[in-house]
């Protein structure tokens, strides 16, 4: 696994401890090759078969969390933030729609009929992005996911 000394993902993540040195090596290079290509898929963005099944392995690891792997983000944000005079934090709540994966767990009502033939759910997320006013971005400082309970009968 090489990656460029220079690479924004070995600097935003040096910090990283997921408690296996192997897990986050992945991970430096997952986010050098989704950085590389942001818009890719998992098994567009890995070179080839191997790397994807590694990539999906990563993602489904119980000792892996959210919260682990976008702390050293936060934290690298949060000191970006402070050699800037000004920031600007945009923020913003989507809506993901998950009805089409009736059987993925934990996700809640997001709105819709109250008595529809299908259940409308999914997960709310709210991100704060911080940026200059010109407008580069430095980073998030937060990202939030949430459900809301299940409409019942």
């Amino acid at each position: 696994m090489v990656i460029d000394p220079d690479s924004w993902a070995l600097k935003e993540f040096s910090n990283i401890d997921l408690g296996d040195k192997r897990l986050n090596n992945r991970l430096i290079k997952l986010a050098d090759d989704f950085s590389k290509h942001p818009d890719f898929s998992i098994n567009q963005a890995s070179k080839d078969w191997h790397a994807a099944k590694a990539s999906y392995r990563f993602f489904q690891n119980d000792k892996v969390t959210e919260k682990e792997i976008l702390n050293p983000h936060f934290e690298n944000t949060a000191d970006r933030c402070k050699k800037q005079n000004y920031i600007i934090i945009a923020q913003d709540t989507s809506v993901i729609t998950l009805s089409h994966h009736p059987k993925t767990r934990g996700l809640g009502s997001i709105g819709g009929h109250p008595n529809p033939k299908t259940p409308v759910q999914g997960l709310y997320m709210h991100t704060a992005l911080a940026m200059t006013p010109n407008g580069m971005p430095l980073g998030l400082l937060s990202n939030t996911f949430w459900s809301r309970e299940k409409i019942r009968d």
